[in-house]
């Protein structure tokens, strides 16, 4: 298998091409207008990753920025994570042809789903205020998927690096 490099914000993912769906890059993607959408699915671990990379996030003190871009992840993995599910089920016209490990995929409870946010340079101790709120945020959407309460993952680049998610 060959390594696809993918970079986003001052970082390089580095995905196995079979398992990785480059959901912004995809022709059903481009022909939609006005959804945010993050960046990639990645199979990794058995498990589905949908990925959305920043160089940076507000302060939680800040209510507004904070608030404003939790709003921003929330929106942008949830549509990645629904037109995901939405090409695997043939849902458009357009026929998009799926990375080979993403073609069999099983939908079932048996494949774990993980809407992950990867911030750049982010310090350790400032993740879990984001990864609650997200995780608020989000609670809608694990409920009605049946996600596991570890659904919601929030790590900076030297966490991602360590589990072999970017260079």
């Amino acid at each position: 298998m060959s390594i696809k490099e993918i970079p986003e914000s001052g970082m390089i993912f580095l995905c196995e091409e079979d398992d990785v769906f480059h959901i912004e890059e995809s022709a059903v993607y481009k022909k939609m207008q006005g959804v945010k959408i993050a960046e990639f699915l990645l199979i990794k671990s058995r498990k589905v990753f949908v990925i959305e990379a920043k160089s940076s996030s507000p302060s939680p003190n800040n209510k507004i920025g904070f608030d404003g871009f939790i709003q921003e992840i929330h929106e942008k993995l949830l549509n990645a994570f629904s037109l995901g599910m939405a090409i695997f089920l043939n849902r458009h016209p357009q026929k998009e042809t799926l990375p080979a490990n993403f073609q069999n995929l099983d939908l079932s409870k048996n494949t774990q789903f993980i809407l992950c946010l990867v911030i750049k340079g982010h310090k350790t101790e400032w993740l879990a205020p984001i990864q609650d709120e997200l995780k608020k945020s989000l609670s809608g959407t694990m409920k009605t998927w049946a996600l596991s309460p570890n659904a919601v993952v929030v790590m900076n680049d030297e966490i991602a690096r360590e589990k072999g998610f970017i260079r």
